[in-house]
């Protein structure tokens, strides 16, 4: 980055000095260690392949993000173990090794599992300074809390369940039996300077450009905390438009992030675990470690699950929780009832079946790498491509570490569906510009899955996208690459025609057995596994002939919206 060019915050910089500082030692490791060739996954860290920059530390973030996960993993079973007991620790921790929102990001190399992580083990010290209240685990709460907003300032809810546990700590019966309350209210001030105090020091070692430029550090976080509210109208955010506070995340997280049994068993345990705090009395010392936890997840979810924008990665931060306490309920049901121990093997199984059929999707080579593929040996060079801007451009210019292609061999146009206003002019010039085009390339859903979802403000790009899908504009389908979840004959298939109004095209699907669990949220799948469709212009229609078409469509779509709301009116 140039010197002179403001520095982005939108998450902090700890996770990205920690995959910079680990891949140029690891990089210079390599120099005395190319014996390792021979062993694949080492000489890749190594950079013993002589990878490009970029390339090594994707690598290397990768591998530092899975063990984030992992390590977040080991702490959910200690918290279990110390609150709940062995069994629901060690469940709990299985439960988060095998949820695929966890995976998929550990995959990614994502900072938010080094949020998850950092935010977990402020819990966990929490907790042990609940349990032993020393000076130790009080700098352990301020380093791991500063690490935990150093990666991203939404951890700053971490404030609550660390002061609850300072203030339960020190007005605990027996030290105000022992203490006037002068002393005990000195205390508390005294321990929650110093993990203030502890936690600016680390946040300053860890992260200093955030003090040295602190007012693009707050900028970028109004900013952030601005488009998440839905004021600002970014093209990734109209994809949030109008879905319920809430209910939108729950039910991603019960079709793909963690499945249904598992989101149940999570919520149920939050939910219970909220009817145990009024239940308790307030000295039992399981319902004070249980309030430390809810006071981390409940206000955090209450304010992050009501956002328009609604990533469902927002919610990594306190999933490892939410699932150690729906662990811990199936223990403790299953401990009082024998009988309800069939419940854990039917939360189990379907996690891991999903998880598992995750990763061999992730096995399979990305569609787009196949997309460039199919491109270069099948569409001539100096062939005309239409793509759309915002999506990822292809073909690639390099298909993979020995095949090269020259994507300058083609003449790319671009066109924004997403322009606004939405009206005849921005119809016409698409139009042209399709109309001169040999191909039309779809990486992804990102703009069909969406604007169909939003006729009244996108009437004539809607109308496009139906006639398009519905082969009346002389374009028809003659590639389609995707990979989906699979295990064995059952494959996971996610519904991005029918949620936005669209058809599918011929030869979209797969050829195994379909469970369609609907739509998945553009996040989840845009990545790692979109769905691939390459249009060829055999019609030949010119801008006109399709222009009419198109309007033919919207007559139709405004006589059915009209038909429709009449007959509602009649009943």
């Amino acid at each position: 980055m140039p010197l002179d060019e403001p520095r982005s915050f939108a998450y902090g910089h700890f996770p990205f000095y920690l995959m910079g500082g680990t891949t140029a030692f690891l990089a210079k490791s390599g120099e005395n260690l190319s014996f390792l060739t021979g062993m694949p996954l080492i000489a890749d860290l190594l950079n013993l392949s002589g990878q490009v920059e970029f390339n090594h530390i994707t690598i290397v973030g990768r591998a530092l993000s899975g063990l984030a996960d992992s390590l977040t993993v080991l702490l959910v079973f200690d918290i279990g173990r110390r609150v709940f007991g062995y069994w629901s620790g060690l469940l709990g921790s299985g439960l988060l090794a095998g949820a695929v929102l966890h995976i998929q990001l550990s995959h990614f190399g994502t900072f938010d599992t080094f949020l998850a992580l950092f935010s977990t083990a402020t819990v966990w010290s929490t907790l042990r300074y609940h349990f032993v209240p020393s000076w130790r685990n009080l700098i352990q709460i301020g380093v791991f809390g500063a690490l935990a907003v150093g990666s991203k300032a939404s951890a700053g809810f971490l404030a609550l369940p660390i002061f609850a546990a300072i203030v339960l700590t020190e007005t605990n019966s027996t030290k105000v039996l022992r203490e006037n309350w002068r002393v005990v209210i000195q205390s508390v001030i005294l321990r929650g300077l110093a993990v203030l105090g502890i936690c600016l020091f680390t946040f300053a070692l860890t992260n200093p450009f955030a003090l040295i430029e602190y007012g693009e550090y707050f900028e970028n976080i109004t900013r952030q905390s601005n488009m998440i509210r839905g004021e600002y109208d970014w093209f990734f955010v109209q994809q949030y438009r109008d879905t319920p506070a809430y209910l939108y995340v729950l039910g991603q997280q019960s079709r793909w992030l963690l499945g249904l049994p598992l989101t149940v068993a999570a919520y149920a345990g939050l939910a219970w675990s909220i009817l145990r705090i009024g239940i308790f009395r307030r000295d039992n010392n399981q319902t004070k470690s249980l309030l430390i936890l809810l006071l981390w997840v409940v206000p955090y979810l209450v304010v992050f699950g009501s956002f328009v924008v609604k990533f469902p990665r927002y919610m990594l931060p306190i999933t490892p929780i939410i699932i150690l306490l729906g662990a811990a309920i199936l223990v403790q049901t299953a401990q009082r009832w024998r009988w309800l121990a069939l419940v854990i093997p039917v939360v189990i199984l379907p996690t891991y079946i999903f998880a598992i059929s995750f990763v061999n999707m992730l096995a399979v080579e990305h569609p787009w790498l196949n997309a460039s593929r199919w491109i270069y040996e099948n569409i001539p060079p100096a062939s005309t491509l239409s793509l759309e801007k915002f999506d990822d451009p292809l073909p690639f210019s390099q298909v993979d570490n020995i095949h090269y292609g020259r994507a300058e061999t083609y003449s790319i146009v671009n066109f924004d569906p997403f322009q606004e206003p939405d009206d005849e002019v921005k119809l016409a010039a698409m139009l042209t510009t399709l109309g001169k085009s040999d191909f039309l390339v779809l990486a992804s859903a990102r703009m069909y899955g969406v604007i169909p979802r939003f006729e009244l403000r996108y009437p004539f790009t809607s109308a496009y996208y139906k006639a398009l899908f519905g082969e009346e504009l002389g374009f028809k389908p003659v590639y389609s690459a995707a990979r989906w979840p699979t295990f064995g004959a059952l494959t996971f298939v996610d519904d991005t025609f029918r949620y936005a109004g669209l058809p599918a095209p011929r030869g979209t699907g797969p050829d195994s057995i379909v469970l369609n669990f609907g739509f998945a949220d553009e996040s989840f799948r845009v990545y790692d596994h979109p769905r691939v469709i390459i249009f060829q212009n055999s019609g030949r229609m010119t801008a006109t002939e399709m222009e009419k078409r198109i309007f033919n469509r919207l007559e139709l779509d405004y006589l059915s919206t009209k038909e429709n709301n009449s007959s509602r009116g009649e009943s």
